[in-house]
């Protein structure tokens, strides 16, 4: 079936005069939108930042100070010093801390000796898209930390195929972006 000028013109015409006499449909295809867009743009922010991290660090060396100096550093992290594991749950329970991060004794020489040294992460898991990030933010660092730490020490490890991602458009990754188009 064909549709002609003619008649593509009266289609055209009765949609006119709808919207004339129903002027709530101008406000639904025109400000809604507009609204939404604001809400979008300020009211939701799935940016994770000072998020509250007890750090508990049973070995004093150097190189633990310095990797907690590199979580309090970062923007993400709002880092607590704890004396004790039990000060630490006490924290996680009463919702002060959302993970936390603990240093074992032995974690500057085994560090030393071996080239790696267990962290233990111990997140909040009731909202679990918040403790996959808490995650994602604790490696993120911890590989920079450790990357850092093994070009100043002229320890060169460089894998065979380097993997590098760059986001274009929304460098700083931050949800706001990502919500609204254009």
């Amino acid at each position: 079936m064909k549709l002609s000028l003619l008649r593509l013109r009266g289609i055209l015409i009765k949609e006119i005069l709808q919207i004339i006499r129903d002027p709530s449909s101008i406000a639904l295809a025109l400000v809604m939108p507009l609204v939404l867009l604001f809400l979008f743009g300020y009211g939701v922010n799935l940016d994770a930042e000072h998020i509250p991290v007890a750090f508990l660090s049973k070995d004093r060396g150097n190189i633990s100070r310095d990797l907690m100096a590199r979580f309090s550093l970062s923007p993400h992290f709002q880092l607590h010093s704890v004396e004790s594991s039990g000060v630490a749950e006490k924290l996680l329970m009463e919702k002060k801390v959302d993970a936390i991060i603990i240093l074992q004794d032995n974690f500057v020489s085994h560090l030393l000796s071996t080239g790696t040294a267990p962290v233990q992460l111990i997140v909040n898991g009731v909202d679990a898209n918040r403790a996959r990030l808490i995650e994602g933010y604790v490696k993120s660092l911890m590989a920079g930390w450790a990357q850092m730490r093994s070009y100043s020490e002229q320890i060169q490890t460089i894998p065979p195929i380097s993997v590098t991602f760059r986001i274009w458009f929304n460098e700083g990754a931050e949800s706001r972006n990502f919500l609204i188009p254009a």
